[in-house]
Protein backbone atom coordinates (compact mmCIF):
# COMPACT_ATOMS: atom_id res chain seq x y z
CA UNK A 1 0.00 0.00 0.00
CA UNK A 2 3.03 2.16 0.67
CA UNK A 3 4.72 1.87 -2.80
CA UNK A 4 1.76 2.51 -4.70
CA UNK A 5 0.40 4.85 -2.35
CA UNK A 6 -3.17 3.63 -1.57
CA UNK A 7 -2.26 4.20 2.44
CA UNK A 8 -2.90 8.06 2.65
CA UNK A 9 -5.91 7.38 1.33
CA UNK A 10 -7.05 4.64 3.59
CA UNK A 11 -5.91 6.39 6.31
CA UNK A 12 -8.02 9.76 5.39
CA UNK A 13 -11.45 7.66 4.94
CA UNK A 14 -10.07 5.59 8.16
CA UNK A 15 -10.16 8.93 9.70
CA UNK A 16 -13.05 10.00 8.96
CA UNK A 17 -15.01 7.27 9.97
CA UNK A 18 -13.85 7.52 13.60
CA UNK A 19 -14.42 11.52 13.25
CA UNK A 20 -17.66 10.45 12.58
CA UNK A 21 -18.71 8.54 15.81
CA UNK A 22 -19.07 11.51 18.34
CA UNK A 23 -21.39 12.85 16.31
CA UNK A 24 -23.29 9.83 16.17
CA UNK A 25 -22.96 9.60 19.38
CA UNK A 26 -24.66 12.93 20.38
CA UNK A 27 -27.50 12.40 18.20
CA UNK A 28 -28.39 9.52 19.98
CA UNK A 29 -27.98 10.96 23.47
CA UNK A 30 -30.01 13.82 22.52
CA UNK A 31 -32.81 11.41 21.28
CA UNK A 32 -32.83 9.47 24.29
CA UNK A 33 -32.93 12.68 26.44
CA UNK A 34 -35.89 13.91 24.26
CA UNK A 35 -37.65 10.91 24.80
CA UNK A 36 -37.03 10.36 28.36
CA UNK A 37 -38.03 13.95 29.73
CA UNK A 38 -40.36 15.49 27.30
CA UNK A 39 -43.95 13.53 27.04
CA UNK A 40 -44.06 14.39 22.88
CA UNK A 41 -40.57 12.89 22.95
CA UNK A 42 -41.50 9.85 24.44
CA UNK A 43 -44.68 9.79 21.67
CA UNK A 44 -41.98 10.43 19.25
CA UNK A 45 -38.95 8.76 19.81
CA UNK A 46 -39.96 5.45 22.00
CA UNK A 47 -42.96 4.69 19.45
CA UNK A 48 -40.17 4.42 16.59
CA UNK A 49 -37.90 2.37 18.78
CA UNK A 50 -40.72 0.40 19.81
CA UNK A 51 -41.68 -0.39 16.20
CA UNK A 52 -37.64 -2.03 16.38
CA UNK A 53 -38.24 -4.19 19.33
CA UNK A 54 -40.99 -6.56 17.75
CA UNK A 55 -38.56 -7.60 14.45
CA UNK A 56 -36.22 -10.15 15.05
CA UNK A 57 -32.75 -8.71 14.29
CA UNK A 58 -31.83 -10.81 11.51
CA UNK A 59 -34.95 -9.59 9.52
CA UNK A 60 -33.31 -6.15 10.44
CA UNK A 61 -29.91 -6.99 8.55
CA UNK A 62 -30.95 -6.56 4.81
CA UNK A 63 -32.75 -3.01 5.95
CA UNK A 64 -29.91 -1.79 7.67
CA UNK A 65 -27.84 -2.63 4.92
CA UNK A 66 -29.95 -0.36 2.67
CA UNK A 67 -29.90 2.33 5.18
CA UNK A 68 -26.39 2.59 6.03
CA UNK A 69 -24.67 1.21 2.98
CA UNK A 70 -21.47 2.59 2.23
CA UNK A 71 -20.77 4.40 -0.95
CA UNK A 72 -17.39 3.14 -1.08
CA UNK A 73 -16.67 -0.29 -3.57
CA UNK A 74 -15.75 -2.88 -1.97
CA UNK A 75 -12.20 -3.67 -2.21
CA UNK A 76 -10.41 -6.55 -4.15
CA UNK A 77 -6.68 -7.43 -4.07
Amino acid sequence: MIADGELPTAIAVSGQRVASFPHRRAVGTALALVAGLLRLGEDLVDSTVGMFRTLPWVGLIPLFIIWFASTRSPRSR
